[in-house]
């Protein structure tokens, strides 16, 4: 049986994390890691990278559409592409501090499917009006994926897969027909939302967020945690959150050390790309 962890670039905006999340992933894992690339300008970013780490590279052309978010759903796809026979999908704007990957795999050959809950998050509130927001598309099953706002509530940054996962082959198929009339359904992530719509139907392990914490609500010490994720326009932000979230400003100091390590490597223009880095640089040079 073979394992291995499969991640996926595309375009060049993403460039500098992709470089950190390689570099902490590699501290920790010597094992197989696949990385898929989409199109020249992720090709060229990601080609230096994957010789430095020893990476499995490979060129890929998913499914195009035109609404807004829908290069999330190719998460829904990455089963046709993986070597695997287990797989684990990680995140590029991801800080490796640990072993996520055996639990994941464990998981996922006792269940198939294996993904993490998002802090303590529950699928109440915000999360059952993102749910309820398919109901258009597939209202026989919004009461068994709230649960009561029961359930744990996931993110889809990390999860893991055996070939054989039924949801992995059912995923791209329910999430398909909002991509052409979303509906009311939320774009930002797509694929997130329908796995959160279609879990309860399918075989499957919760798995504990210290797996996958949240950069910005996560529970307890991000040092505990065995990969701490910068998902979204919450990546790294060192001024301190309108909210007062001073944990989030220490736990985005974690990812600017990394960065740290391998800065004198990174061409400058990386940094112009991403703009969550190029605001943020200057604070954590002045300290």
């Amino acid at each position: 049986m073979t394992r291995g962890i499969i991640m996926y670039h595309t375009g060049r905006k993403l460039a500098v994390r992709l470089a950190v999340a390689l570099h902490t992933l590699r501290k920790y894992y010597s094992g197989p890691v696949t990385l898929l690339s989409e199109g020249k300008q992720s090709w060229a970013i990601c080609e230096p990278l994957a010789e430095k780490y020893f990476i499995d590279l490979e060129n890929v052309e998913f499914p195009t559409h035109k609404t807004r978010g829908t290069v999330f759903v190719n998460a829904t796809l990455v089963g046709n592409y993986t070597p695997y026979d287990v797989t684990v999908w990680l995140d590029v704007d991801t800080l490796t501090q640990g072993d996520f990957w055996n639990p994941m795999w464990w998981a996922a050959e006792e269940s198939d499917f294996a993904v993490c809950q998002i802090s303590n998050w529950l699928t109440g509130g915000k999360i059952s009006k993102r749910i309820r927001a398919w109901e258009a598309f597939y209202p026989e099953w919004i009461e068994g994926a709230i649960n009561g706002g029961k359930s744990p509530a996931i993110n889809c940054g990390l999860f893991s897969f055996a070939r054989k996962a039924k949801l992995m082959r059912k995923w791209y198929k329910i999430v398909k027909p909002v991509l052409s009339d979303s509906r009311g359904v939320s774009m930002r992530y797509p694929d997130e939302s329908c796995c959160q719509l279609i879990l309860h139907r399918y075989k499957h392990k919760i798995m504990d967020q210290r797996h996958n914490y949240y950069c910005k609500y996560g529970i307890g010490d991000a040092e505990d945690a065995t990969m701490v994720h910068y998902h979204g326009s919450k990546h790294c932000r060192i001024k301190l959150d309108p909210r007062g979230c001073q944990l989030y400003e220490h736990n985005s100091m974690l990812w600017y050390n990394a960065f740290d390590e391998i800065r004198d490597t990174i061409p400058s223009e990386w940094i112009q790309w991403d703009h969550q880095p190029k605001q943020n640089l200057g604070k954590h040079d002045a300290g």
